[in-house]
């Protein structure tokens, strides 16, 4: 199983030995429960590793719900990651240039799409022009060439996935 960072892991330079060992307050609950699950007998087993697994996954969303906005770093951080691998595999990408170029465009669309749930890519193309192109830095990539597109592959994956 993949780390997976949590609001309630340790700051960095945080020595405490149930950190370096993996052990988050939400993995402490699944553990627990899963131990009392065990405690009870063979046949209590499964039924504890099915209480601890909803316990952690309780204590994860309750701390999510608590820092939305670390919620929302993470998935971008998280989808950012999937673009690295895979932009070069979108068929509106030049072969000559590098995922720095679309990563404006594929974060427009990422933060689009957890900002404006409930609507329409098509109906936000003069709010996500103007977005991309406060937020574009350095970047050469027209909106309305490629930059579109981009979003648009951001926004579609995240919808799916």
């Amino acid at each position: 199983m993949a780390y997976e960072h949590m609001e309630d892991d340790p700051k960095p330079g945080d020595d405490s030995a149930r950190y370096e060992r993996g052990i988050t307050p939400s993995r402490a609950a699944s553990a627990a429960a899963a131990a009392l699950g065990s405690a009870a007998g063979p046949g209590s087993v499964m039924g504890g590793a099915i209480v601890g697994a909803m316990a952690g996954t309780l204590a994860r969303q309750s701390i999510r719900e608590a820092n939305p906005e670390a919620e929302e770093a993470a998935l971008m951080a998280e989808e950012e990651a999937y673009w690295r691998g895979h932009y070069a595999d979108e068929p509106y990408v030049r072969p000559d240039m590098s995922f720095d170029y679309y990563a404006g465009a594929y974060r427009t669309g990422m933060a689009a799409r957890m900002h404006y749930p409930d609507r329409e890519f098509e109906d936000l193309d003069d709010t996500l022009s103007r977005e991309y192109a406060m937020q574009k830095h350095d970047s050469t990539l027209a909106w309305e060439s490629e930059g579109r597109a981009a979003a648009r592959a951001a926004w579609d994956h995240m919808t799916h996935h």
